[in-house]
């Protein structure tokens, strides 16, 4: 059997594997880091440790992504290192391995039969090494800084 929790994505549903997942949540206090990527929607305390959370209909660029709406209530934590927000918990699923099929989007490589439909499984794990493989912004050249060079003092003649 495949463990799984149905979520709401944007406006999509979709599933989350628990095997990939240190935990799930409700989505504590959030802070927010002016000047931080979209996609990023700040940072949380959890369990002692500061963890960044991302918004996860953006990074899959899924519709409804518009930021922390909200009704972004929920986190799904991967390896306690970092969280991804989502809209709803919607069920957990016990689906037997027979009734997973394999995918070819880039972050859902399997998609599993629920009822009449086909829902895919988000590959956390290879969404967060993406994520680590990133290079961090880079800061604000001179010639856009807001704080004016020093003027050079001359000598007096």
């Amino acid at each position: 059997m495949a463990r799984l929790l149905l979520v709401r994505v944007g406006d999509s549903e979709l599933c989350l594997d628990l095997s990939e997942l240190s935990g799930v949540a409700l989505m504590p206090r959030l802070l927010s880091l002016p000047g931080s990527r979209r996609d990023l929607l700040g940072v949380v305390a959890v369990r002692g440790r500061i963890l960044p959370v991302f918004d996860l209909a953006a990074l899959l660029g899924l519709t409804g992504a518009a930021g922390l709406a909200p009704s972004m209530r929920w986190m799904a934590l991967v390896d306690d290192q970092l969280g991804f927000a989502f809209e709803r918990l919607q069920a957990h699923i016990d689906a037997p391995l027979l009734s997973l099929r394999d995918a070819a989007a880039r972050y859902v490589r399997r998609v599993v039969s629920i009822e009449t439909d086909q829902r895919g499984i988000i590959d956390l794990r290879s969404l967060k090494d993406s994520l680590s493989r990133l290079d961090p912004p880079s800061p604000p050249s001179p010639a856009t800084s807001s704080v004016a060079p020093a003027s050079p003092q001359g000598s007096l003649s």
